[in-house]
């Protein structure tokens, strides 16, 4: 004999846990999206920031040089101090050198600010 049912709500639960784990599911996906952009900017950021500091470097060892080179003559001491001087290599060569050993690209790359600042 089977007994007959009064309500008929049997199974009502289902569709809601459904639409909860959809739900739970999306935003598991929203936040991997958004933390995996933030780890790529940073990454960006960080290969940026090397390679500006890789061009600052080189420009400085070649103001190094020239002040090594002109030790015995102060008069020349002040231009290259101002870096008022013709550097022998670019040193924006040597920052996309280095973004290229971290798998980055330099969109541009030019002097800012005083003789040792680069913007890349």
């Amino acid at each position: 004999m089977t007994r007959l049912r009064r309500y008929g709500d049997a199974g009502q639960a289902f569709p809601i846990y459904i639409t909860v784990v959809g739900g739970l599911l999306f935003l598991a996906l929203a936040y991997f999206a958004v933390g995996q952009a933030t780890v790529n900017r940073g990454g960006a950021q960080t290969a940026a920031d090397a390679a500006a500091l890789a061009a600052a470097q080189d420009a400085r060892d070649q103001l190094a040089d020239e002040w090594a080179a002109a030790v015995l003559d102060p008069t020349k001491w002040q231009r290259i101090f101002d870096g008022d001087v013709q550097l022998t290599n670019d040193p924006c060569a040597r920052a996309q050198q280095l973004a290229g050993q971290n798998e980055a690209d330099v969109l541009g790359c030019y002097e800012n600010g005083w003789p040792l600042g680069y913007k890349v």
